[in-house]
């Protein structure tokens, strides 16, 4: 079962409520947030939390955090109930099992995303805390990147040693990527700049799943 997660990355609370707008409006049901401090990446985005505290937008949030210090932007973020799961790089902590237990006593869940030049081996001993990985398929920061698809190969070898850790990947996802990252072992698929720059954002998450499907 492939899961389609619709991905904005709001510089602006405009951006935001704009591709919400379109979002609900498809009936989308979960939504994958970029949350950027400028240092990890060169991007800034909201801080999000407070965008979220402010208005109950009646979706599931994933809350990808492409920041330095995770650790302490993860606590700003337990008041946000709808904010259920959090993507969490490995190349920004060596204290992913603490965030874990944390998120987990809030009753949230976490994963570990992965950039591509990152070796998986940096995934070996976090998996049993941690709830999926997600293997980022364009160098992050930015949507519209190109996908990279060496990054396959790390994701078949990953799920070839893990067959029950929930994969997801994130950039450069369309109905010509999609079904390759699915073959190699993925089972959430974020897409950003397809689904928003489409006309018809319903149509687009389904074109993704239908590709999938073959």
């Amino acid at each position: 079962m492939i899961e389609v997660v619709p991905a904005v990355l709001p510089r602006t609370e405009a951006e935001l409520h704009d591709a919400m707008e379109r979002f609900i409006a498809a009936g989308v049901q979960r939504v994958h947030l970029d949350i950027c401090d400028g240092s990890f990446v060169p991007t800034t985005s909201i801080s999000g939390f407070e965008q979220l505290l402010a208005r109950d937008w009646g979706v599931q949030w994933d809350v990808h955090l492409m920041v330095r210090t995770p650790d302490e932007v993860l606590g700003q973020w337990w008041n946000v109930p709808t904010a259920e799961r959090f993507l969490v790089h490995v190349e920004t902590t060596d204290a992913m099992d603490e965030m874990a237990a944390r998120a987990h006593g809030k009753g949230r869940r976490i994963g570990a995303a992965i950039n591509p030049e990152t070796e998986i081996e940096r995934l070996e001993n976090i998996t049993e805390h941690i709830d999926l990985a997600m293997f980022m398929t364009v160098f992050p920061g930015e949507q519209g990147r190109p996908f990279i698809p060496t990054v396959l190969d790390h994701i078949r070898s990953f799920h070839g040693d893990h067959p029950t850790m929930p994969i997801a990947v994130d950039g450069g996802i369309t109905p010509t990527t999609a079904p390759q990252c699915a073959a190699a072992g993925a089972s959430i698929l974020v897409s950003g700049s397809y689904v928003l720059t489409s006309s018809d954002i319903h149509d687009a998450i389904h074109d993704l799943e239908r590709s999938v499907l073959g």
